[in-house]
């Protein structure tokens, strides 16, 4: 999963040896934005497919397309076989990086000395406070034209509400589901005996709960951030404080905590180690619940693009093929997260929208991130 492309490491060891020319040499400049081509008539189709035609032959001309994704989406590399099967004599490599923030200095770090490495991020969150201010980014939105990426009957909210940032142009949300709550040992706590907040903060579970450290992880911040607009700022001292929860920065530490009963609940549970475990026959007593203060919705990891790619057209083929029915399944497959396009089968029904519930959307959309942006700050502030 962690494969790091050789030209990767040539354009960064050119970076450290001041051969930043080479690097340049390297980075072409993006291709002209195009416009949305209609199919409705004869000449537009064949106008479209003659764009598309000659897009698939320049990013087979480049051969290689580069993207990082956070080590937090598991499984995405399983979905670059259905490419390669559609577009024969591309390679696409894929890097995966630990922290999206700490991935982020480096990308700017890199562009000051000239160095462009990659095609495409997946992300949340940083490239709000960190990649778009720095100016790291180039707008999306111009590469994607293919008809069936575009058509509004085919996402759910329509085209448009896929974009998670204000200006509708930057990052773009594939996915949806229901997001982080809580995980109980059944074995420890009662099934039906944990319905709400209040419960939680029963005195009696005072030590007994394991949490995600909300100052730096998202299954601790997200559905914390939700609690704190269903009730008020006052309740992260009542969770964070009172009830004494142990934190950690080891996601894999405190599934395995959960699986061997040292804790009653968790915040931060993570499914995939999870079934790790249970195929071993352990962790079949663990059971994530649904606190309607701890509601969320979530869109997996946003596409985004680098102000200036190695492989321009194959950069524009990998995102309009993600945002078509076939790509969009494939990616979804792999990741385990479901989709925003209504002709795609959902993957994980425990984790579909409901549109009767009323969730509080931080995962992707700016003005989410602020909010949750909040709770870390007041997380640092309480556990000093």
């Amino acid at each position: 999963m962690n494969h790091q492309p050789t030209r990767r490491a040539f354009l960064s060891s050119a970076a450290l040896f001041g051969a930043s020319a080479v690097a340049a040499a390297c980075a072409p400049s993006q291709p002209a934005p195009t416009s949305p081509v209609s199919s409705s008539s004869p000449a537009a189709s064949r106008a479209w497919e003659k764009q598309w035609e000659d897009l698939v032959a320049a990013a087979k001309k480049e051969g290689l397309i580069i993207y990082d994704i956070t080590r937090s989406s598991s499984g995405a590399q399983a979905a670059i076989p259905a490419f390669t099967k559609a577009f024969p004599g591309i390679t696409v490599e894929q890097t995966t990086s630990g922290s999206a923030a700490v991935f982020s200095e480096q990308v700017i770090k890199e562009q000051s000395g000239g160095v462009f490495s990659w095609d495409l991020f997946f992300m949340s969150n940083a490239p709000y406070s960190q990649l778009i201010p720095a100016g790291a980014l180039a707008p999306l939105k111009p590469l994607i034209f293919h008809p069936e990426a575009l058509d509004d009957k085919a996402w759910d909210g329509g085209f448009e509400a896929g974009w998670s940032d204000k200006d509708k142009k930057w990052g773009y949300s594939l996915q949806s589901e229901v997001g982080f709550n809580l995980w109980i040992n059944t074995d420890l706590v009662r099934e039906g005996e944990m319905k709400s907040l209040k419960d939680l903060l029963d005195p009696k579970w005072k030590g007994k709960m394991i949490m995600a450290d909300p100052r730096v992880n998202g299954f601790g911040y997200t559905p914390l951030t939700a609690a704190r607009l269903a009730v008020d700022d006052a309740v992260l001292k009542r969770i964070l404080v009172d009830q004494a929860p142990v934190f950690s920065r080891d996601t894999r530490q405190l599934t395995e905590f959960m699986v061997r009963g040292q804790y009653s609940l968790a915040l931060g549970v993570v499914p995939a180690v999870l079934a790790e475990f249970q195929k071993e026959g352990l962790g079949k007593n663990l059971k994530m619940i649904y606190l309607p203060e701890f509601q969320t919705q979530g869109t997996g990891k946003q596409i985004w693009l680098p102000k200036q790619v190695p492989h321009p057209n194959g950069a524009k083929l990998f995102v309009n093929w993600l945002l078509t029915k076939e790509g969009n399944a494939a990616w979804c497959q792999a990741t385990e997260i479901n989709s925003r396009r209504k002709d795609v089968a959902i993957v994980d029904p425990s984790k579909k929208v409901d549109p009767n519930t009323k969730y509080h959307y931080l995962t992707g959309p700016e003005d989410g991130v602020q909010q949750v942006e909040r709770t870390v700050e007041l997380a640092k502030e309480l556990l000093k």
